[in-house]
């Protein structure tokens, strides 16, 4: 069973803000201020649900020891294999990983 964030947008209750069970999508992935972010086959609609994010944030497509926080987007498990297994050697051992199922 595969169950994906649900997203209220009600601009009257929520300011416009993407909110995921209570909570801004930036602070619930744990997203903080000056944090580098490494996001792989990011869709291009999810980038604007993160919004707003904190200060000094940057994002990069560049795995390495720098990254604070990675967050993968796969749709086969070949895939995910392949981006773990090169990852696990390019990010500090306590760099979390998030991964999303992409439902093409």
């Amino acid at each position: 069973m595969t169950h994906g964030p649900v997203v209220q947008s009600n601009p009257e209750i929520l300011g416009g803000e993407p909110v995921f069970a209570g909570t801004l999508l930036a602070m619930k992935l744990g997203i903080t201020a000056g944090c580098k972010v490494l996001c792989i086959d990011m869709p291009a609609e999810h980038r604007g649900l993160l919004e707003p994010v904190p200060d000094g944030v940057t994002f990069t497509r560049r795995a390495g020891t720098c990254v604070g926080l990675a967050h993968v987007f796969v749709t086969e498990r070949g895939r995910l294999e392949k981006e773990l297994t090169s990852l696990r050697w390019k990010l500090r051992p306590e760099t979390p990983v998030w991964l999303s199922r992409c439902v093409q």
